[in-house]
């Protein structure tokens, strides 16, 4: 968020920012404090040196939200240069911290102030108002929303713009929105015009981890791009248990997992916070998929039918909500690991190796078993 506008007089940004303070020197101010910087910013409105736009924002982030809206309300009817963007960054920090920047903002006597702000500076041509603006967009209406048809078409052609111009964010949040809402099953079924396959986020998301190269974002760009190609491995694997039902060879899907693992392996380092999670999921998503292989074999085997049927069917249990099972999981995986502990070289011949996940797993599994 901006602080200033217009600093003249010969004051410098340094000075001008000690002197005025910043949205997180408000925030841990002390009273008097904040007494000082409002008296500041009122003599820097009066002489110039600042716009009024600077005291609304002031103003809601210390908790006087009436007469800071009311204020930055007001610029825009007085034509203040950068007005609307003011307004439009200073309600959005508002709704953030009330926790309304989601759906509820609808029912918010400001929300189309905010919007028809949004969408003026778009008209505008200011710098991030298309991305500013979907992201709005996408947070405040949901898939079930009767609106949400129009204004799909609208995030839509939005993000377009912001990917064109690289703007910070709008590849990374166009793919996101791709998968997380336009490109979901749910949404298919409602417009299924519109709709676009999930697989269609993979080139803007890619896109992002160069525009956000250099910005605050780029871990999460990185993330994106992981839980992307987990997205693919889950499916992949999802499609496996319902091949291994049809005694279909389950090679080709071995194929796909390995390709999106190395996807994801090539850049989870450049990943931040939740670099652990999308590991974890990487390594539990392979390691089923691992023992669904051997299940395959080892149902061969009179005695481990059931046991290998009951394990795939409770790798996912929205597949089978149906279904009880004689065997629980964990029993299944007991046996199906010893089993493999003790005939190893039968599930390794011809090159056939497995991921260092899975032989962690299974030998801590054997200790535990043996314990």
């Amino acid at each position: 968020m901006s602080i200033l506008k217009n600093i003249f007089g010969g004051i410098n940004k340094k000075n001008a920012i000690i002197k005025y303070g910043t949205v997180d020197d408000w925030k841990k101010a002390s009273s008097s404090q904040l007494n000082e910087y409002r008296k500041n910013i009122e003599m820097g409105i009066e002489n110039g040196q600042l716009t009024s736009p600077m005291l609304g924002r002031f103003l809601i982030v210390v908790g006087d939200s009436e007469q800071g809206e009311e204020i930055l309300y007001q610029a825009i009817q007085d034509d203040i240069e950068g007005a609307n963007g003011d307004y439009v960054d200073t309600i959005s920090y508002y709704y953030m911290k009330k926790g309304k920047y989601n759906s509820s903002a609808k029912n918010d006597k400001w929300f189309d102030r905010w919007i028809k702000a949004g969408e003026k500076c778009v008209e505008n041509g200011e710098e991030n108002a298309e991305v500013r603006l979907a992201d709005i967009y996408k947070s405040c209406y949901n898939i079930a929303d009767p609106e949400f048809d129009k204004i799909a078409s609208r995030i839509t052609t939005l993000y377009q713009v912001a990917v064109k111009k690289h703007q910070r964010k709008g590849a990374l949040n166009y793919g996101l929105f791709i998968l997380d809402k336009i490109g979901t099953e749910e949404f298919k079924l409602i417009n299924p015009k519109q709709y676009r396959n999930w697989e269609d986020a993979e080139p803007y998301l890619m896109q992002a981890l160069k525009d956000e190269k250099s910005t605050k974002y780029r871990e999460y760009a990185y993330e994106s791009i992981c839980w992307f190609y987990l997205e693919y491995i889950k499916r992949a694997l999802d499609t496996s248990i319902q091949y291994y039902f049809e005694q279909k060879n389950l090679d080709g899907l071995s194929s796909i997992i390995l390709k999106n693992k190395k996807n994801v392996l090539d850049n989870i380092k450049y990943c931040g916070e939740m670099l652990p999670s999308i590991e974890s999921s990487l390594n539990n998503y392979v390691i089923h998929f691992e023992f669904l292989l051997i299940a395959d074999k080892l149902r061969k085997i009179d005695d481990y039918e059931i046991i290998c049927d009951c394990y795939a069917r409770q790798i996912n249990k929205k597949l089978f909500t149906n279904i009880s099972n004689k065997i629980d999981k964990e029993k299944c995986i007991d046996e199906i690991t010893k089993f493999f502990l003790e005939n190893q070289e039968q599930f390794t011949t011809n090159g056939t190796d497995y991921s260092t996940a899975f032989y962690e797993f299974i030998n801590r599994r054997n200790i535990i078993v043996e314990s």
